[in-house]
């Protein structure tokens, strides 16, 4: 909110403003006096410093004037110890007050001679003084220290002494001791202005006298750090800094001594609040003098406002009020003002009452035919059954009927919130009947607004405009001519379509899916004339199908598309059609005179105000030609199985006679070899030699042999020809027995076994039985070589929930690069003189799996043993030989990543 003031307030503002700049005057003169009460602070400090640094300088060079002459004298020089200390007492008569002592230290800083002489030995080799002058040969200024003769604060000078004069060989050192003391009285004696304190220091920043408001004890550090740091610094120096109490002081700082000596210092501190202290009791004075005048001004503004500005103005402002509330009479009479331009205002506000109180009455007049008018133009208003909207030209709502609220429900608080004129189509809800959004350009009212009359438009209104159901409305736009020829607004005139709408938009996108389904069909299509039996139309299947372009199907019958002697049975079906039919095959000529058979499916429609027939056509040519070449395989395949079953018999029979051959005939033979030799060794044993009985046994050996060998390939062949019959097994007993039985016939061998309690399985026991005997009796043989045997028979389930059997021993193992090579029939992966065998084992094996449908693989390393494994599938039955390395299919046989779980022992 703006703050307002008064004529008075205003007067006595501009007297304060006006009054100001002597203020600012004030202000500036006392800090120029500020500026320079402080310049001529620094130089009268400076001035201070320089005496004192003269002062002291002149008492340095007095000191080396002295101890040069004592130096080069010739009872220090070339006289005797009596001769130096009397010469010195001497001189220290004449200077009773100041100087301290006088004295001289030979090379090892012994004192030799003295002016006054000590109550004891003094070795004055640690001190500074004495230590520079040997280092550097010249005249040196020590450091603040306490008397070891007298206690006294001193400072001590020093100069070197030499035996001749090349000044090459040092006999000792001359030194003058200053009573502190009496320098710090010296000075305090000096006439100083308040605020001014002046220091000496060594170079160490220790006091060596002071005189001042601040000054500091002998021997102390100077008080103020900035001090310390400017003397750390060791040359000149002058500026203002901050104390350590926050306020801010002068400061000159004056080296003493000449380079490469240790110096001494004069340092001066002046308070900067002090100098200014008379300057600014002067400025508060005279501000406080100015602001009582100012004081006295305003009053004299503000009663002197009140009597000629503030009470004629509110006499003016009584009458303006009184003309607002129409209370002015039209007979006003003008009163006196103390001001001339004030008395013509008012005289001529009364001529301008009386003119706007007479056009007042006129107005009232015209404004009560007006509410007449209006009265009437609302109830026409209200009472159409249209909705009208009427914006001004920024097109905020002027007028709403009842209609277009009941159109539009969510127009009331679009229009209470202000929302309806700022919000764009898109967030009101307006979107043109294709679904696109309206954009702000096409919205009827902008357009009227531009001058252009929109004619039945037609539009969506979802929410929040429509106030919640989605509606269609229609209607016209008009701008309202205003002066001059623009605009003064415009007014929307509409209706709700939504139901009409609604029905069109279903009729139109039936169409549309109809007209899709039918021109994108991949089957040909077509509607012909149910009269004429013309085609209507066709899709692009049927054109490309049936080689005859679109015009020329438009210009043909369904007739022409068929075989002549299939006309008169078309004819008698299309006669007998119900409104729709199923499919029904017949044949159709392609405009290449090619027959094709086809389904066909049709079904009445109205077509442009004709009777029509839609058809789908399906060529099935391709599928009947396929389903007689099926039919003559399938006979040409149930002879070849017819002849493959007669030759399997043949194979069987021979395999039966190849069996009974080596059963009888072969057996005779061998059993003669072996009983021949047997004799032969029994009768003439004694008279043949050891390599003659040698032969005769590997012939017995052999023939041995040759009949384990027969025997397995007669069990082998059994086991082909044995019928299978499936059962639930627990080969756990029957591992046992085999176990028992190995451990009875190898009585000499140690083998720990481990069998599952449980082995289960489904299959042939028998042949199960022979097949885990094969494996049990692998695993004992290929474990006779290991330090600890040890065998495990088990079972387990596979992720896929198929039993998996295995037989794991850390015996010899074998070389995975060979195992494609196990389950081959006389296929052996180490000699027969490491490990007996006929190579039938692991083939049988692989023989009673397969025949059972199932898998066996091993997994093994050499030297670290071996793990078979093998599966048994019920009711899949394969009597064919698989390839022994196949790999996992049923009745496979080799290696296998799913073993059972568990690592071969080692050895």
């Amino acid at each position: 909110m703006t703050r307002t003031f008064g004529l008075r307030a205003a007067l006595t503002l501009l007297v304060l403003i006006a009054i100001s700049p002597v203020f600012a005057v004030v202000v500036q003169a006392s800090l120029a006096e500020q500026e320079a009460r402080l310049a001529r602070a620094q130089a009268t400090l400076q001035s201070v410093v320089d005496l004192g640094a003269a002062h002291q300088e002149s008492l340095v060079e007095g000191a080396r004037q002295m101890l040069a002459a004592i130096a080069y004298s010739p009872p220090v020089f070339g006289g005797s110890l009596q001769e130096c200390s009397d010469y010195l007492r001497k001189l220290q008569k004449h200077y009773p007050v100041g100087y301290g002592n006088f004295g001289v230290l030979d090379e090892q800083g012994r004192l030799t001679c003295r002016g006054n002489a000590p109550a004891s030995a003094i070795n004055s080799s640690d001190r500074p003084f004495y230590r520079r002058a040997v280092e550097t040969g010249l005249f040196t200024v020590g450091e603040f220290t306490l008397s070891r003769a007298s206690g006294k604060p001193i400072l001590t000078f020093g100069f070197p002494v030499y035996r001749d004069d090349d000044g090459r060989t040092l006999r000792g050192v001359t030194y003058l001791a200053l009573d502190v003391g009496q320098a710090d009285m010296h000075l305090r004696k000096l006439s100083l202005t308040p605020e001014v304190t002046l220091f000496v220091t060594d170079e160490g920043g220790r006091v060596l006298a002071s005189n001042g408001a601040r000054a500091a004890s002998v021997g102390s550090v100077v008080p103020e750090g900035f001090l310390q740091r400017a003397i750390a610094a060791g040359h000149q120096d002058a500026r203002i800094a901050t104390g350590s109490d926050g306020s801010d002081w002068l400061y000159a700082l004056q080296p003493i001594g000449r380079a490469g000596d240790n110096k001494l210092y004069v340092a001066g501190i002046s308070s900067r609040s002090q100098i200014l202290a008379p300057a600014a009791g002067r400025l508060q004075m005279q501000v406080a003098a100015l602001s009582l005048i100012a004081l006295t001004a305003a009053i004299l503004a503000w009663i002197f406002g009140d009597r000629v500005l503030a009470r004629p103005v509110r006499h003016l402002l009584g009458r303006v009020d009184a003309l607002a509330q129409e209370r002015l009479p039209l007979d006003l009479p003008a009163a006196r003002m103390p001001l001339r331009e004030l008395d013509q205002l008012d005289r001529r506000f009364a001529d301008v009452a009386r003119r706007l109180v007479e056009r007042s009455l006129q107005r009232d007049a015209a404004m009560a035919e007006m509410e007449h008018q209006r009265h009437l133009l609302e109830s026409v208003f209200e009472g159409m059954a249209e909705g009208v909207l009427v914006v001004d030209p920024k097109g905020r709502l002027l007028h709403v009927n009842r209609a277009a609220h009941s159109i539009l429900g969510g127009l009331a608080a679009l229009t209470a919130s202000n929302d309806f004129a700022r919000a764009s189509p898109v967030d009101l809800g307006l979107y043109n009947v294709d679904e696109s959004g309206v954009t702000q350009e096409e919205r009827p009212l902008t357009r009227a607004l531009g001058g252009e009359s929109v004619e039945r438009f037609r539009c969506i209104v979802r929410a929040p405009l429509s106030g919640g159901a989605e509606k269609v409305v229609q209607g016209s736009a008009r701008p309202l001519p205003g002066p001059e020829g623009r605009a003064a607004g415009a007014m929307l005139v509409f209706f709700e379509v939504t139901r009409a709408w609604r029905a069109e938009k279903e009729l139109r996108d039936s169409e549309s899916r109809y007209r899709l389904l039918f021109d994108s069909n991949p089957h040909p299509m077509w509607v012909f004339d149910r009269e004429t039996l013309r085609f209507l139309t066709v899709n692009d299947a049927a054109v490309a199908h049936y080689g005859y372009s679109r015009d020329e199907f438009l210009s043909m019958t369904i007739e022409q598309i068929r075989p002549s002697e299939d006309i008169s049975a078309l004819r008698s079906s299309l006669a007998g059609l119900p409104s729709g039919s199923s499919a029904r095959g017949w044949r159709h000529q392609l405009k290449s005179g090619e027959l094709i058979w086809v389904e066909i499916s049709s079904h009445i429609l109205d077509y442009d105000g004709r009777p029509a027939r839609v058809v789908l056509a399906h060529d099935v040519t391709t599928l009947l030609e396929a389903h007689m070449l099926l039919e003559r395989a399938n006979e040409t395949l149930e002879h070849r199985v017819q002849e493959r079953t007669r030759e399997l018999h043949v194979a069987n029979r021979e395999l039966e006679s190849f069996a009974y051959s080596v059963s009888h005939d072969l057996r005779a033979p061998l059993a003669a070899i072996d009983g021949f030799g047997r004799a032969l060794l029994a009768k003439h044993s004694d008279d043949l030699d050891a390599q003659a009985r040698h032969f005769l046994e590997r012939i017995r050996e052999n023939t041995r042999h040759m009949g384990e060998l027969i025997d397995d390939l007669l069990s082998l062949a059994r086991v082909t020809r044995t019928e299978i019959r499936a059962e639930l097994v627990n080969l756990a007993p029957k591992a046992r027995q085999i176990v028992e039985a190995l451990r009875h016939r190898f009585a000499q061998r140690e083998v720990q076994v481990e069998i599952d309690d449980d082995i289960l399985c489904v299959g042939d026991a028998r042949l199960a039985a022979i097949a885990l005997e094969n494996l049990i009796g692998n695993a004992w043989k290929f474990t006779s070589r290991a330090a600890a045997p040890s065998i495990h028979v088990g079972s387990r389930l596979s992720p896929e929930g198929e039993r998996i059997v295995f037989v794991a021993d850390n015996g010899a193992g074998f070389d995975m690069a060979y195992a494609g090579k196990l389950f081959n029939a006389f296929h052996r992966l180490h000699a027969s003189s490491d490990f007996e065998g006929t190579g039938i084992g692991l083939a049988t094996v692989h023989r009673i799996v397969t025949r059972h449908g199932g898998r066996v693989w091993a997994q093994a390393r050499p030297g670290e043993g071996a793990t078979f494994s093998f599966t048994l599938i019920p009711g899949e039955q394969n009597e064919k030989q698989p390839d022994p390395a196949g790999g996992g299919q049923p009745g496979s046989s080799g290696t296998d990543p799913d073993d059972t779980g568990r690592k071969p022992r080692p050895q």
